[in-house]
C-alpha cells in the first residue's frame, strides 16, 4: 500500500492488536510504541494487557471524529507497512503510552511484559 484514502472511516480500519491495524488488505505496524502480545503472549499478565491495549485502540478508532493514517513507505520484517495512526489529531501511540497500555519503542530488542511492570 503506497497511498491511503483521503477520507478514512472507523469501518475502514480493522484493529489487529494494540500496535497493528489493517487498512484494506494491508497490515500496518504502528510506529513509536509497543504493546503486549495477544497471540503469542508469554504469560497471563501480558495477554490481559495486550487485550486491554487492543480494546482501547478499537475504542479510540470507533469513537474518532477524524482518522489519519500516515505511511512511511517502508515495511517491517514481517511485510507489514510502517506508519502512524492519528485519532482526532493525536498519535494513538502517545495516548496508549500515557494510559500505561504501551511503551515507547523505536526498534531493536523489545522488553518483556511478564514481570508485571
Amino acid at each position: 500500500m503506497s497511498t491511503v484514502p483521503s477520507t478514512i472511516r472507523a469501518q475502514d480500519i480493522r484493529v489487529v492488536d494494540g500496535d497493528t491495524i489493517a487498512l484494506g488488505a494491508d497490515n500496518i505496524r504502528l510506529m513509536g510504541f509497543d504493546t503486549p502480545e495477544t497471540y503469542r503472549a508469554k504469560c497471563t499478565f501480558e495477554r490481559n494487557r495486550g487485550d486491554a491495549a487492543t480494546q482501547r485502540l478499537r475504542n479510540l478508532v470507533d469513537g474518532a471524529n477524524t482518522l489519519d493514517v500516515r505511511l512511511t513507505g517502508r515495511r517491517d520484517k514481517f511485510g507489514r507497512g510502517l506508519g502512524g495512526l492519528y485519532v482526532n489529531g493525536r498519535d494513538v501511540g502517545a495516548l496508549l503510552i500515557e494510559e500505561g497500555l504501551a511503551r515507547p519503542y523505536h526498534g531493536g530488542t523489545r522488553q518483556g511484559w511478564c514481570d508485571g511492570t
